[in-house]
């Protein structure tokens, strides 16, 4: 941490306090999130001298780039029908979409470690991690979307499906983007913190102990994909996490 360029931890601090302070005041102050936003869009620009800090704040942007797509999708599914059951899949559809674009554009794949070794051996580990700390989310009170009526069997792809684009896009845009970036810049261990209070942050409002949860989650989530060396095994922890999480929550399986 000592020899940490100063213009690296003013980014990190930066983006620790703007990013979650944003999100939580999107609503409140829009104002205040088009500022933030404006500001992560641009940062890039400030640093074409330096690719390292140019990578982490490009991975900033495509954060708020996200966030945009996320919003626009909702307004169209709310032109279409506000009771449309797949609203939630079309917004994280598109923005998996975008992110894999620009991820494949903007980052190289040795980036996010979107390889084929080991993929076996990722799946088997990401299911002995995810389904136990799907109870875990349960339990610590994470809040949950609502999920339309749809009867029992078609609820259940309904969960499988949601919990997969969510998987996608969180661990490419946070195991992927941002901790590959910032590992470039202060190291494994100080970026796997900084991408795991991160995830944290951005799931405010939430209560303490299903923020510790996700502070837990994100960084247990790095170790599983330096371990298996790509990012599929964080995938399928998200992806079983979530599902086992929803499922608690909707069905009360479990107090």
């Amino acid at each position: 941490m000592d020899g940490m360029p100063r213009v690296a931890l003013a980014v990190i601090g930066l983006s620790l306090v703007t990013l979650p302070l944003g999100i939580a005041l999107s609503e409140a102050y829009p104002a205040l999130f088009l500022l933030i936003s404006a500001f992560w869009l641009v940062s890039p620009i400030l640093f074409t001298e330096n690719r390292p800090l140019f990578n982490l704040c490009l991975a900033h942007s495509t954060f708020f780039v996200i966030l945009y797509t996320r919003a626009l999708a909702t307004s169209t599914v709310r032109l279409l029908g506000p009771s449309m059951p797949l609203g939630y899949h079309l917004e994280q559809a598109a923005a998996l979409a975008v992110l894999i674009l620009l991820a494949r554009r903007f980052f190289t794949l040795g980036m996010i470690r979107m390889t084929r070794q080991g993929i076996g051996r990722a799946m088997v580990l990401g299911l002995c991690i995810g389904l136990p700390f799907g109870v875990v989310d349960h339990l610590s009170g994470e809040r949950i979307v609502p999920m339309p009526d749809l009867g029992f069997p078609a609820s259940l792809l309904w969960i499988a499906s949601l919990s997969l684009l969510v998987g996608m896009v969180e661990e490419v845009l946070f195991r992927g983007v941002f901790y590959r970036s910032a590992k470039n810049i202060v190291g494994p261990r100080a970026a796997s913190l900084f991408q795991g209070l991160l995830f944290c942050l951005v799931h405010y409002p939430n209560p303490a102990s299903a923020l510790a949860a996700a502070l837990l989650f994100g960084v247990i989530m790095v170790f599983l994909v330096e371990r298996t060396g790509n990012i599929f095994g964080p995938i399928v922890a998200h992806f079983s996490n979530n599902t086992v999480w929803m499922h608690l929550a909707f069905y009360g399986l479990f107090p």
